[in-house]
């Protein structure tokens, strides 16, 4: 999973936050291609904590912006949460497939080009 300018939100925190979650993505990739159990394991760990402060970040803007949308936004958090939860669950039993990655990465992927872009504007003041 590699970064792309098209996913910058001009929001600088922001950007360098989901740059992060690539990075995550990414070494959670290579665990999960590798089927090194120990190493998944602790890509999800980093990846859920990762997460948990980007999330915080991002709905604490939203709401400082007045962001109409942020309780949309923020049930969208939370089922990933919850989807990674499960993820982490069943990776600390068995190694987890390129396919669970491919969709916890399109997830991400999607949010940042709908989700995340819609709130850009009340954060800018445009």
């Amino acid at each position: 999973m590699e970064w792309s300018d098209e996913y910058l939100t001009g929001i600088a925190s922001i950007d360098k936050q989901h740059q992060g979650l690539f990075k995550c993505f990414a070494t959670l990739e290579n665990a999960a291609a590798e089927e090194r159990l120990m190493a998944t394991t602790y890509a999800l760990w980093q990846l859920t904590e990762y997460v948990g402060s980007h999330f915080s970040e991002e709905e604490k803007l939203m709401e400082i912006h007045f962001y109409p949308q942020v309780a949309e936004h923020k049930a969208q958090h939370d089922t990933f949460r919850d989807k990674l939860m499960e993820i982490k669950a069943l990776a600390s039993k068995r190694d987890i497939s390129d396919v669970t990655v491919k969709v916890l990465r399109d997830w991400l992927v999607q949010h940042i080009m709908v989700a995340d872009m819609s709130y850009v504007p009340y954060v800018n003041g445009k």
